[in-house]
């Protein structure tokens, strides 16, 4: 028990002591700390003198990093500290967890008289005792923290959240589990900051669960409070939609921002697109041009196809369109559908590359196949006139009016 294991770290109470593996914790290094210090005969010890370092430690356990060691980067975090995000020890439930960081807090008063005792430490924290998990609840928690995992993972490759949802799909379907029933659980049992935001991005989108944009910024707000920077995001979509939130561009930017200086790539791409349009800031394309570049280069699919969007027309930039086909081509060879919808009009009209009508027919219906219906549009002006395919007047016609229907229904605001 940590709560009593506690009372022996008294002569050497730092992290080298605990040994934490597979939700197991183990107290080491039983010896005495034969340590002098030079002015050790005028600092008088009390019983609550080493209460301090046991605060520190409580804190270290929670944070799974040191004191003042800054945190890494989500992008670069190993499997074992996914694992140690995911298991989000103190996270028990939310009152447990604010109770805990009241626990820690204390123990660092600096009156040493309102610090508590080892003894009422170890009662305060076996009342934060987590109740046994059923077979049924074990089953779902760890199916949960390998979807966390799955969604780190996809993240750091650089896929959008339409990308992630379709990897997400095939995981429930190898777990042979309904992913309605995953998802309600996780709704029940917020286990860390992570689950929350993905359960935000679930409510917002309707994936898997009613749609509910004020219960995704709630949710994206609890993420954020909790220490996942990326959860800004989701906030600051709602903030410039307007949906389950006030419209407010200006905080929408704060938003993206906080998840830019956090170090995810997604941020950048959305500051990219506030400065472009001078929604919560003053329009500046080459501040734009500047944050899809970031993006970019921090892995971000989404970005190159943008990026190669303000190659081709002069968008804080220089018109380049050799530069702008090797950006739809990166973002095309990374499975982003409007990318290979841009790089077949590349290959059509053989800008930035030279004219290849077969490539452009086949890019077309690859971009439909990927979910860009747009498409359809192009793919019939291929069946009218004959481009990289015989001419069909009836396949034309059926791709136009498909490209008229999704056009209605999804039109686009911004070119």
């Amino acid at each position: 028990m940590v709560s009593l294991g506690f009372i022996t770290l008294l002569r050497k109470k730092h992290s080298n002591n605990i040994l934490i593996y597979e939700n197991n914790i183990k107290i080491i290094d039983f010896g005495p700390n034969m340590a002098h210090l030079q002015n050790e005969e005028s600092y008088k010890i009390t019983k609550k003198s080493d209460i301090y370092m046991l605060g520190v430690l409580m804190w270290e356990i929670s944070k799974s990093r040191p004191p003042f060691e800054p945190p890494k980067e989500i992008c670069q975090l190993s499997e074992l500290t996914i694992d140690m995000i995911n298991d989000a020890r103190v996270e028990f439930i939310e009152k447990s967890q604010m109770a805990y960081i009241d626990l820690y807090t204390d123990c660092w008063q600096d009156n040493l008289q309102k610090r508590p005792t080892i003894q009422e430490i170890v009662k305060r924290l076996e009342k934060l005792k987590i109740p046994e998990m059923n077979g049924g609840s074990l089953k779902f928690y760890k199916i949960t923290k390998e979807l966390c995992n799955l969604y780190i993972k996809e993240k750091k490759k650089g896929k959008n959240i339409t990308m992630i949802f379709d990897s997400m799909e095939l995981f429930f379907l190898e777990k042979q589990q309904k992913p309605n029933d995953v998802i309600n659980w996780c709704l029940n049992n917020q286990i860390s900051s992570i689950v929350q935001h993905i359960l935000a991005l679930c409510c917002y989108s309707g994936k898997w669960i009613s749609k509910d944009e004020k219960k995704a910024f709630e949710l994206g707000q609890k993420s954020a409070k909790g220490g996942y920077i990326e959860a800004y995001n989701i906030l600051g979509v709602c903030y410039s939609e307007g949906k389950g939130a006030k419209m407010d561009e200006k905080k929408s930017f704060e938003c993206f921002q906080k998840v830019a200086k956090g170090g995810f790539a997604v941020g950048q791409y959305n500051l990219a697109f506030n400065y472009r349009y001078g929604k919560g800031t003053e329009m500046n394309k080459t501040k734009a041009f500047e944050s899809y570049q970031k993006s970019a280069e921090g892995g971000y699919i989404d970005a190159f196809n943008n990026l190669g969007y303000c190659y081709t027309n002069g968008i804080g930039t220089e018109v380049n369109f050799e530069k702008a086909f090797e950006c739809y081509q990166k973002a095309a060879k990374k499975g982003l559908a409007i990318g290979k919808y841009n790089l077949a009009t590349n290959y059509q009209y053989g800008e930035g590359t030279t004219i290849n009508e077969n490539k452009a027919f086949d890019l077309y219906q690859e971009s439909i196949k990927g979910g860009y219906l747009k498409a359809y549009g192009q793919l019939g002006e291929c069946y009218n006139l004959g481009i990289g395919t015989k001419i069909d007047e009836e396949k034309a016609f059926d791709c136009y009016k498909k490209a008229a229907e999704e056009e209605i229904l999804n039109p686009d605001i911004y070119s």
